[in-house]
């Protein structure tokens, strides 16, 4: 091939590869940012429902709080919404976002249960796992051992024979 031409395919490859990490870069970096400001935004959202339920802006307090809720029906949010109902009074609000407080923590604890489990049972695998190999290993280990001294066996006997067809073919001379 032309040199010119190897020269100029190596520079493109190289500004190419320059370009994809340069790109890959920025889409990670902006992945990041976006990520970083999700959460100041929602710890801002909760901020803000605070502010507007202390300041007396009820409505808007109330849409901020289930807001968090439909976005993230997490404790810490029917928290922040059975408070919002306590502060106005509405007992009956309040108790049930106490209670959607209690499901959401049972099942977040549940989540958790379940995935040490199932971490457990993967655990328990990967054990079981390690010890069959081991167990094949050692098997392998004695099938080999048992072929190498078969075939030292077998030398040994074809030894002995080529030592006796000498000792036959020298005895009749």
């Amino acid at each position: 091939m032309c040199p010119i031409y190897e020269m100029w395919r190596c520079l493109l490859k190289t500004k190419f590869l320059q370009t994809m990490k340069v790109r890959i870069k920025s889409l990670l970096v902006a992945g990041c940012l976006s990520l970083i400001g999700m959460v100041q935004l929602m710890a801002q959202d909760v901020q803000s429902g605070i502010k507007a339920l202390e300041s007396e802006q009820y409505t808007k307090a109330q849409g901020i709080f289930q807001g968090l809720v439909t976005a993230a029906p997490t404790a810490e949010n029917y928290f922040y919404l059975g408070y919002y109902y306590l502060r106005l009074d509405k007992a009956a609000e309040a108790k049930a976002a106490a209670e959607a407080k209690a499901a959401a923590e049972a099942k977040a604890k549940a989540e958790k249960e379940a995935k040490e489990a199932a971490q457990a049972e993967i655990q328990k695998a990967k054990d079981a796992a390690a010890a069959e190999l081991k167990k094949k290993e050692e098997e392998l280990k004695r099938t080999s051992d048992q072929l190498k001294e078969k075939q030292e066996r077998q030398m040994i006997l074809m030894l002995i024979q080529k030592r006796m067809l000498l000792l036959k073919t020298n005895s009749g001379k």
